[in-house]
């Protein structure tokens, strides 16, 4: 309905501002058509004038569109969502020219984006997105018109005019002034045809051509200068401008005009030809309109250099990464997984150079061309298959799991064994594309050569131009192309009908998959994919057979063109075309009139479909299900001694090592704190900020992300917070101002600070057990030996050892610092033993000149590179997605990172898709890439040594994704069983693939029933805190509850585990719109129980409390928000941590830590922790003191009741 009214508002407008017969009776303007043409001529003669005023342009329109996307933005605090049908866009385009014609503003600036932007209004769109899709159409239409032209400008040096480009940006039906032509005369002079215009219209035009005054020789073909009318003299002559220095008649044509054009009327006393005019048409004769000449062999030369030098730095710098990654894996000895990688991009770059060089250069050999065409031809040939060669090659891990072995599981619309998505077809389409563009590039080469061969004959086949260019660009080899492509596509469609298994249906009851309309009935999608790639074959057939008919008709001209067989091949073509659209409509009524009326009953089965293959591919499926029902009662309370001696207790997160920023944007609060604190950005919580303050240390180091770490320590599993103290090398200090202080001196960062994730110190500060430098610790299971971090997430840059003459720094000490060198027998790192490896990694770091003739370099010095954990294992497997989420522990005397990989795909069929990453990274200084993905599995667990940078990657998942991949590199991963103990102790769940998992597709798909899931009868949402510190106006910010590890007992409420205690990942949901806990899931970590997925449960129906009306039941406390608020009064700041949930026994508790920080010394302290039991707040210096105050006043409660 809204499209429907905004056609008849976009007709009323145009009926409105149509002129009256009369007014348009008296403009005389030319055809759409003439004015066209007229462009067109004007483009070609006059190019780099036209660029000149199309940057001036860019500019103007520039600050007029950045102004209107100020003012979109100012109607929303939120990302524009820009999502509009593409008829609506159409109906856009059409509206903005209309508005163009109401001549409002001066030259019409802004006219065509006012109107585009109220049409999208009126197709139902908000103003803010109409205007910012307005203003990307005008940014992309500007762009692309610019670089047009600068192209032009680039290859020949032409200029034009200002007006000319104002008549095309402003006036796009309007011709712009016509150009100055040269013609030759009878006595060999060249004078000028000048077209005469008033408001821009040629005016004066006699109706008589000139073929109907002279009779041109018998040698010469008939109609070659149409529409050239003359004028009689005016008695001054205009002197004829001065071509470009590049531009020249063709000298067959200038003859024949000299036979043409009669000397009488049209030479002046003075022997130079007078003016005549020109119709609109002859602008664009081939006769008249000069054309760029054929560059010479020796004026090629140059930019055939600039482009191959261009081209080869490109391959060079391609090949300083091969030949890092071959220096890098060797170092590691893996250079298997390279030759496995490097042989199968070579095939590749073959086939691809092969197919797209042969592509370009068959035509240049087939046609008859001239040597410098054939030579501009034959290198275009070479560049495209290199290109495409390389293009290609980037596909490799596409093409090495085409042969997999089979899943075991069929599709349920075609019956194709699930491999056939997910290994198969992405390297079928990949290779099918590849011969569709070989095939595209075969028919235009093919068009270009065969025109540019027949430059010099104009077949003008009784008058229609575009009828002889057709004929004269028809040549077999045009026609096998033409050919070739039609199977291609129709190929390609045929292929398209597996697409309909992943498809997306954002507007559908189904979101992903096959709906009823694509799979059922005689008019559903999957027919009409069939008839159209039928179509292409039987419409290929008929336009070869047409175009080869055409072209004997125009070449021989043996007779009429038009005779009923063409016409009937004409009709045929044309009735195949409607065919198909008709068809098409056929399934749009279908789905207006019978599915959509009857959605919830026709497409119940596919609802179905889609629910199981999303929760199988995401491992939802083995998730336990556990109801859950908090004790309530006031009757019955644990003891006191027994609950704070809990291990879930003595292990609470005082000191949270996890944010709440997973997906956050910045928060306009947040904005706000930033500016009052004067750009303090402490907001998530404060261990990574005390950390930062009492073990950095020296002003060189840092702690970049603080982690929870679990050991057994005399037999019972304890909770740490560790951190490792880095030297970022991104920031720009001032001790990282020379280069060598990066590569050379400050190469590596030293030790891990711990302390227990619930204990404290007097002064509310965390009690360290492992900390200072050199690292001591009391426990020995923390101790490590080797504590220089050369890899890490702050390594960013390479780094060298070993070098002459200045000594790496280690670590300071009493007297100065410590120094390091490596030993000579070491394998860390690459050897810089040839000069071939220097000037390679001196590209790579953009400190070539400084790698190649430093004298500190030497043969015995070794260059460690690649030092962020991500991008060292990136390097190994980017088949892999890597959590971003990395943390070190000790393993064995050695600080390990440990990173986990998902194996993934975007190609299981009726699975929904989702973004797999963590999005807050993406606006880090170092971003990582996120990924679409509709299946994952939690497949390897890797480690990377902060020393010596080995790396290991263990495979602990036999699913069909990650088990394809070892059998292609079966030397790069490892047994699950050779893991270290020390490792396997530290075992986590993915924390984006867990967050994807719940957040992003469980809150939906637990519903398991079709019905509920097309109602939408019981999502969930996860729930808030209030964290941070507490605004000037006494509020604070709410953030949403992202996925936490904790320790909790298990049994009772918790299923039982094999080690009576888990380390589990959770995270917390509350039903949509709503406060109130709905669910608890988490996943075991520990031993045998690894991976095992649970979800507490509230039965419908039951009220529990959930974590932000716990946090307002704190600051609905009149205990407790007055303390807060004396706190505030004194200049003192007051920061809430992160409110974590504690399933102790049948308890359900809440728990949030209270910091201080004064404002003239910020130094924080944990003052105080709030826990909330069974609703109602409590407050402590300790956890310890929270709980027995809850539970004797609850006792004394009890007690007064009875009486």
């Amino acid at each position: 309905m809204q499209m429907f009214w905004a056609l008849v508002i976009l007709g009323v407008c145009f009926l409105w501002t149509r002129p009256d017969k009369q007014a348009r009776q008296a403009q005389s303007a030319p055809s759409f058509l003439a004015s066209v043409k007229a462009h067109l001529a004007s483009l070609t003669q006059n190019p780099l004038r036209l660029s000149h005023l199309g940057l001036l342009s860019l500019i103007a329109f520039g600050l007029e569109d950045v102004a209107a996307y100020f003012v979109a933005m100012a109607f929303t605090s939120n990302h524009v969502i820009l999502n509009v049908d593409f008829s609506l866009l159409l109906i856009g385009v059409v509206f903005s020219y209309i508005a163009r014609s109401i001549r409002l503003t001066p030259g019409g600036i802004g006219q065509f984006e006012w109107g585009f932007a109220t049409a999208l209004y009126i197709g139902g769109l908000g103003w803010p997105e109409a205007i910012t899709i307005a203003i990307l159409d005008n940014v992309f239409r500007y762009a692309s018109f610019g670089l047009a032209f600068v192209a032009v400008v680039a290859w020949r040096g032409i200029q034009t005019s200002f007006q000319d480009i104002k008549s095309i940006l402003y006036d796009p039906l309007m011709p712009p002034p016509t150009p100055t032509m040269a013609q030759s005369t009878p006595n060999g002079n060249v004078g000028t045809i000048n077209a005469r215009a008033v408001g821009g219209f040629p005016t004066d035009i006699s109706p008589q051509p000139i073929e109907a005054q002279l009779q041109p020789p018998a040698t010469d073909p008939p109609n070659i200068v149409p529409n050239i009318v003359q004028r009689a003299p005016t008695g001054d002559t205009e002197a004829s401008p001065t071509l470009p220095s590049e531009m020249h008649y063709d000298t067959t044509t200038a003859q024949r005009m000299v036979t043409q054009v009669p000397a009488g009327p049209s030479i002046g006393t003075n022997g130079t030809p007078e003016t005549s005019e020109v119709d609109v048409d002859t602008l664009t004769a081939t006769t008249v309109t000069p054309t760029p000449h054929m560059p010479r062999l020796n004026e090629l030369w140059p930019r055939t250099l600039i482009a191959l030098a261009l081209f080869n730095l490109f391959l060079l710098d391609r090949f300083t990464v091969l030949l890092a990654d071959y220096w890098l894996m060797d170092s590691l000895q893996l250079t298997s997984v390279f030759w496995t990688n490097f042989s199968t991009g070579a095939m590749l770059f073959v086939a691809g150079f092969l197919l797209f060089g042969s592509a370009v250069a068959i035509p240049a050999l087939a046609h008859r061309l001239s040597r410098n065409a054939r030579f501009i031809v034959l290198s275009i040939a070479v560049q495209a298959g290199m290109f495409a060669g390389y293009q290609f090659s980037q596909q490799y891990l596409t093409f090495l799991v085409f042969n997999s072995p089979p899943i075991g599981q069929t599709d349920p619309i075609f019956g194709i064994d699930l491999s056939f998505y997910i290994f198969s077809l992405p390297a079928t389409s990949v290779a099918w594309q590849a011969l569709l563009w070989g095939c595209i590039s075969l028919l235009v080469a093919s068009v270009v050569c065969a025109y540019a061969s027949h430059q010099e004959q104009q077949h003008t086949a009784h008058g229609n131009r575009m009828v002889a260019w057709l004929g004269v660009v028809s040549t077999p080899c045009t026609l096998v192309a033409l050919a070739s492509t039609g199977i291609m596509a129709s190929l390609l469609v045929w292929l398209s009908r597996f697409g309909l298994l992943y498809k997306d249906n954002s507007d559908s009851a189904i979101p992903t998959g096959a709906e009823y309309l694509d799979v059922a009935g005689l008019f559903s999608t999957l027919n009409a994919i069939y008839l159209t790639a039928a179509l292409i074959i039987g419409a290929t057939i008929l336009l070869t057979v047409l175009l080869h008919r055409l072209r004997r008709a125009v070449t021989r001209q043996d007779g009429a063109i038009w005779t009923p067989a063409m016409r009937g091949l004409s009709v045929a073509l044309i009735a195949l075309v409607a065919l198909d659209f008709a068809f098409a409509g056929g399934v749009f009524a279908r789905d207006m009139i019978f599915v959509r009326p009857n959605e919830p009953m026709v497409q119940l089965d596919y609802i179905q479909r889609h629910i199981d293959a999303t929760r199988a591919a995401y491992g939802l499926n083995s998730i336990e299900m556990v109801d859950f029902v908090p004790n309530n009662q006031v009757t019955e309370l644990p003891e006191a001694d027994e609950l704070v001696s809990s291990p879930v207790v003595r292990n609470a997160p005082i000191w949270p090592a996890y944010s709440s920023y997973l997906e956050r944007q910045i928060d306009p609060d947040y904005a706000q704190r930033v500016l009052q604190t004067q750009g303090d950005t402490m907001i998530y919580g404060p261990t990574l900020e005390i950390f930062q303050q009492q073990q950095k240390l020296r002003t060189y180091y840092n702690f970049l992300d603080v982690d929870p770490l679990r050991f057994s320590i005399d037999g019972e599993t304890q909770v740490f917070v560790s951190g490792v103290r880095e030297i970022p090398l991104l920031e720009p200090k001032p001790w990282l101002t020379w280069w060598g202080q990066r590569f050379l001196l400050f190469t590596h960062g030293f030790g891990m600070a711990m302390a227990p994730i619930g204990q404290t110190t007097a002064d509310g500060a965390p009690q360290f057990v492992s900390s200072n430098i050199p690292v001591r610790t009391d426990v020995p299971e923390l101790a490590v030996n080797n504590q220089q971090v050369y890899y890490g997430e702050g390594a960013v840059t390479m780094a060298f050892s070993n070098i002459r003459n200045l000594e790496e720094f280690d670590y300071p000490t009493e007297q100065g610092r410590a120094v390091n060198t490596l030993p000579e027998d070491t394998n860390i790192g690459v050897p810089l033993d040839s000069l071939v490896k220097r000037l390679v990694f001196g590209w790579r770091s953009g400190q070539f000149f400084e790698f190649v003739f430093s004298d500190l370099i030497t043969d015995e010095t070794r260059l460690q590179c690649y030092r962020t954990p991500l991008d060292r294992l990136e390097r190994m497997a980017p088949f892999l997605y890597f959590d971003t989420n990395i943390y070190a522990a000790p393993v064995d005397g050695e600080i390990e990172w440990l990173v986990n990989g998902i194996a993934y795909t975007d190609m299981y069929p009726y699975s929904k898709h989702e973004t797999l990453g963590d999005k807050s990274v993406s606006r880090t200084p170092l971003p990582q890439s996120v990924v679409s993905a509709n299946y994952m599995e939690d497949a390897v667990k890797a480690t990377v040594n902060a020393h010596s940078g080995e790396i290991k990657l263990y495979r602990i998942s036999d699913d069909p994704v990650i088990r394809t991949w070892a059998g292609i590199y079966p030397e790069l991963f490892a047994d699950s069983e050779t893991m270290p103990e020390g490792v396997r102790q530290q075992l986590t769940y993915p924390l984006q693939m867990f967050h994807t998992q719940f957040d992003d597709v469980f809150i939906v798909y637990q519903m398991d029933d079709p019905v509920y899931f097309f109602n939408m009868e019981d999502m969930w949402d996860d729930g808030d805190e209030v964290l941070g510190p507490i605004l000037d106006s006494g509020g604070a910010i709410d953030f949403s509850i992202e996925p936490y590890m904790i320790l909790l007992e298990t049994g009772g409420l918790l299923p039982e585990s094999t080690s009576g205690t888990q380390f589990v990942t959770m995270a917390v949901f509350t039903p949509e719109n709503a406060l109130n806990l709905r669910a608890i899931p988490m996943v075991y970590q520990d031993g045998e129980d690894y991976g095992r997925m649970v979800v507490l449960r509230i039965p419908k129906g039951t009220y529990v409390q959930g974590p932000e009306q716990a946090d307002a039941a704190i600051d609905q406390d009149p205990a407790i928000s007055q303390q807060i608020s004396w706190w505030n009064r004194r200049g003192t700041e007051v920061i809430r941590g992160h409110t974590s949930a504690l399933v102790v026994g049948n308890e359900l508790l809440y728990v949030e830590p209270i910091f201080l920080r004064s404002q003239q010394n910020p130094i924080t302290q944990l003052k105080r922790v709030v826990v909330v039991f069974r609703g109602q707040p409590y407050m402590g210096k300790t956890l310890d003191e929270a709980l027995r105050s809850a539970l004797s006043e609850m006792s004394y409660q009890l007690a007064q009741s009875d009486k």
